[in-house]
């Protein structure tokens, strides 16, 4: 998975804010095992989206090992291991969408570069 992250802020040890471009999330997540629950929400989503893209943000949790670019200032993530925490449903309708749809939209986006240990700590509290 590679993600180029707009707008980049760095707000912890772990954790990244910004922003994607539509077409880029879409290229980002293609192949990913979307829940078949979150494919039906999808295809809601979709219809509800063709007029307007509304704000909308997507979670990835990415292993410790993801390599993190410069590229002037946005960031570009790459890693093998990575899931989507949030926001699953609308990036999954993403995927679904006319390209020209989606060509000037962004979402909100946040990565945690935590293990999956790590995150189910965080998700409760421990850390």
């Amino acid at each position: 998975m590679r993600v180029r992250v707009q707008d980049a802020r760095q707000e912890g040890n772990y954790y990244y804010t910004g922003y994607v471009k539509l077409h880029d999330l879409a290229d980002s997540i293609r192949g990913y095992a979307f829940e078949k629950e979150v494919l039906d929400k999808a295809v809601i989503h979709k219809k509800n989206m063709e007029g307007s893209v509304p704000a909308f943000a997507v979670t990835f949790r990415m292993g410790q090992d993801a390599s993190i670019t410069a590229a002037g200032e946005d960031l570009i993530f790459e890693t093998v291991e990575y899931e989507i925490r949030d926001g699953k449903s609308r990036a999954a309708a993403v995927l679904l969408m006319d390209p020209d749809l989606i060509e000037e939209g962004r979402a909100a986006v946040k990565i945690l570069l935590v293990s999956e240990e790590k995150m189910a700590k965080l998700e409760k509290n421990q850390l």
